[in-house]
């Protein structure tokens, strides 16, 4: 009896290397959604902290000697990272609040701080929500995220 001699793959080992890329790619993709909707968070929460760094920077301007904080990003001139949108929800000489979203998320998911205040048990700035989160004093100072 002579043997051939046998080149390339049978079509059934070629099918099987597909079918275990295929299950490989369907446990890897999801993955990766994840890890990059972390990366927005982090991102959003980041900006959230450089801003309360422009805040009190503002705010203790000896130059200006009237201690307040700005109503506006472009007063402050910072600008946040790509596709983050800040919005300073309120400010004024005791407190500041502020909500940050990202384009590639639902607009009711996001970060939001507040810093201030807060007399009598009144804030003088509302406390900001973001989705079904809210702020109040006992997150002072540190960005809240909603996921």
């Amino acid at each position: 009896m002579m043997l051939r001699n046998r080149e390339g793959f049978t079509l059934i080992e070629l099918l099987i290397v597909v079918v275990i890329i295929g299950i490989l790619a369907a446990i890897a993709l999801p993955k990766f959604g994840q890890t990059r909707e972390r990366a927005y968070y982090t991102t959003m929460n980041a900006d959230l902290a450089n801003l309360r760094t422009e805040q009190e920077m503002f705010y203790q301007d000896m130059n200006r000697g009237n201690f307040t904080y700005a109503a506006d990003m472009g007063t402050l001139g910072y600008a946040s990272s790509n596709g983050v949108n800040i919005t300073i929800t309120g400010a004024d000489g005791v407190a500041w609040a502020a909500t940050a979203t990202h384009n590639a998320l639902p607009a009711t998911e996001g970060c939001a701080i507040w810093f201030g205040d807060n007399q009598d048990g009144s804030p003088t700035i509302a406390y900001p929500t973001i989705g079904s989160v809210t702020i109040d004093e006992s997150t002072e100072g540190r960005p809240v995220c909603t996921n």
